[in-house]
């Protein structure tokens, strides 16, 4: 694992600076640039989560309880786990057949995945699992998505946060990534970007509601570059007002 280090430019000011930025290089041991690195980040949560098992889970078709009343409305109605790093549960209601879509939207809204067009589902609890690919099937980034089901009568959303976490064997060319250094080894986004503060619901793998967290202003960025072990910064602090600096420190292989 490369050598990690992190510089941070700090103010006390809790005002948050709309131009404030993640920013930083990818060097090696000698301190020359790495090029094209890769950055991905990886996010915190406060208060932090519970350690849990994550779970591979196919399409499961939840039959009514014959014991339970119907429900009175087609919606969503959990997301299980939330947060989640591979797989996750959309778990929705559906009270008359009719034909839905159901699909994945990034932060900003942007079509990322359908899960499933113009589907003629019967009455019932209904379970579906998403494997955090795109249409392409690459990986997707860490971050909020929202899933929607829709019909010509139904629209119903709910947000979702993927959190994965790296390691030296990732393979990162099945990932999409929005993060390179440049020629210098340099690399930056904006703050505004990330979804640091944000607020979700905190669910285990049943559906069962636990919590409400946000999103920490500590966070972690891998990078990787061809040639070298990959490596991390970790506890990252994210200044409201400055955002920070970080330098990785990579090691050849």
């Amino acid at each position: 694992m490369g050598l990690l280090i992190v510089i941070s430019a700090c103010s006390d000011s809790a005002r948050p600076n709309p131009f404030a930025k993640i920013s930083g290089r990818v060097v090696d041991s000698l301190n020359h640039p790495i090029p094209a690195a890769k950055i991905f980040p990886v996010f915190y949560f406060d208060p932090p989560l519970y350690e849990r098992n994550y779970k591979n889970q196919d399409f499961v078709l939840i039959k009514n309880d014959p014991g339970e009343p119907p429900e009175p409305s087609t919606e969503i109605k959990n997301i299980y786990p939330n947060p989640f790093q591979n797989y996750v549960n959309v778990n929705f209601y559906i009270n008359k057949p009719d034909s839905f879509d159901l699909f994945i939207n990034d932060r900003n809204n942007n079509l990322v995945k359908y899960l499933f067009e113009d589907e003629l589902l019967d009455p019932g609890f209904h379970c579906f699992a998403w494997d955090s690919k795109n249409e392409d099937g690459k990986y997707l980034v860490n971050g909020v998505y929202t899933v929607d089901l829709t019909s010509d009568t139904t629209n119903s959303t709910c947000e979702m946060f993927l959190n994965r976490d790296y390691d030296i064997n990732t393979e990162v060319e099945n990932h999409v990534c929005n993060i390179f250094a440049d020629n210098q080894g340099k690399f930056e986004k904006p703050k505004l970007l990330f979804p640091f503060g944000d607020s979700l619901l905190y669910t285990d793998e049943s559906g069962e509601l636990i919590d409400t967290t946000k999103v920490s202003t500590y966070f972690k960025l891998w990078a990787f570059a061809e040639g070298y072990i990959p490596g991390y910064a970790d506890s990252i602090f994210v200044n409201p007002n400055n955002g920070c600096f970080v330098e990785i420190k990579l090691q050849k292989k």
